[in-house]
């Protein structure tokens, strides 16, 4: 049984055939899509997701049943390693996941990345006839007054955008000069604006940029976290959330973990004992053997040992998706799921 048969009935056809391999995408095309998304408590979510050629995307979402404007997000868009599925990172505590059915065509996924269990209609389509989103939100990122024009490096995009010299600004400009002082640095803040086109400064054509309405104080000696992108398989600290439909407990004798050295050799924990074996990868198939592990007994995890190395000898092919690994079997169904985390130094 293949992996959207293992999570979907066969309700949305396109989507199946994309997840079998029928159909591959390099990435999405830059442009504004839109859809009426299906809500367990309205009658609907109106959203338009506009996605930019350098990786940036704007998103808005409407409830239809409320009067208030409609919420915008804004961040980063990367592909996942199987090149199909379209990772989101930015005002949503987890990232959004879409399956990429064609230059034209986007279709929801669920947190985990797979296919929504549900016969509603969750394709989001592409519109040329739109225009581009404007969005009004609270940003936090660097301001930067040197001696060129004003940038701000809003910290979910990860690109400096230029600010414009009205409203709010100039209030921006005196706080931000008191709190660097003699320096010249880029100063985080939090501030509240939107994000539209302008002319250049050079008079060419126009640029998104951020025009500020209010903000808050400047905090020295804070920066953003990295940007996305996904983490690669070989030397990343991957620990074991999920053993196919089942999550992993907390509070093992040893965190359950593996890490794919470049060698070819996987080291890690089983959640009692370590592990050691051997990995071959080809493009997504991915096969692992010759693993074994040390006898220790423990009072906890030995059925996560078990599993864990029945999921890890079943590994067929591999799909990073930002932060996040899924290793499936032979039949295409999820074996293993891991997070990647960020290991301790001395």
């Amino acid at each position: 049984m293949s992996r959207a048969c293992r999570f979907l009935p066969q309700a949305i056809a396109s989507t199946l055939a994309l997840l079998a391999g029928q159909a591959l995408a390099a990435g999405p095309a830059p442009g504004h899509y839109a859809a009426v998304l299906p809500c367990a408590d309205c009658p609907g979510i109106e959203v338009q997701l506009d996605i930019a050629a350098d990786g940036s995307y704007a998103l808005r979402e409407r409830y239809r049943d409320r009067e208030e404007a409609g919420r915008d997000h804004i961040g980063r868009w990367i592909m996942a390693s199987d090149e199909r599925t379209l990772v989101l990172r930015g005002g949503h505590e987890q990232p959004l996941y879409f399956a990429v059915e064609d230059d034209r065509t986007l279709v929801q996924l669920d947190r985990e990345a797979q296919p929504i269990v549900s016969s509603l209609d969750y394709h989001l389509r592409r519109d040329d006839a739109l225009p581009p989103l404007v969005p009004r939100l609270t940003l936090t990122g660097l301001f930067h007054r040197g001696k060129g024009p004003a940038t701000f490096q809003e910290c979910g995009i990860g690109q400096p955008l230029p600010v414009a010299g009205a409203e709010g600004y100039a209030a921006l400009e005196q706080a931000y000069a008191r709190a660097k002082g003699p320096e010249d640095v880029a100063l985080m803040t939090q501030l509240r604006g939107r994000i539209e086109p302008r002319p250049a400064a050079n008079g060419g054509a126009a640029v998104p940029t951020l025009v500020v309405e209010a903000f808050d104080s400047f905090r020295p000696g804070v920066s953003c976290l990295p940007p996305l992108a996904n983490a690669p398989l070989a030397g990343t600290h991957w620990k074991l959330t999920r053993l196919g439909d089942t999550p992993v407990q907390e509070g093992l004798t040893q965190e359950p973990h593996v890490v794919f050295d470049p060698t070819g050799r996987v080291i890690g924990a089983t959640g009692c004992n370590r592990l050691v074996a051997r990995y071959i990868t080809e493009g997504r198939s991915l096969r692992i053997e010759s693993g074994f592990t040390t006898r220790m007994a423990c009072a906890q995890g030995m059925e996560v040992e078990k599993s864990m190395m029945a999921a890890l000898a079943a590994a067929r092919s591999w799909r990073v998706a930002g932060g996040m690994l899924d290793l499936y079997d032979e039949g295409d169904r999820l074996a293993g799921r891991f997070m990647a985390v960020a290991e301790e130094r001395n």
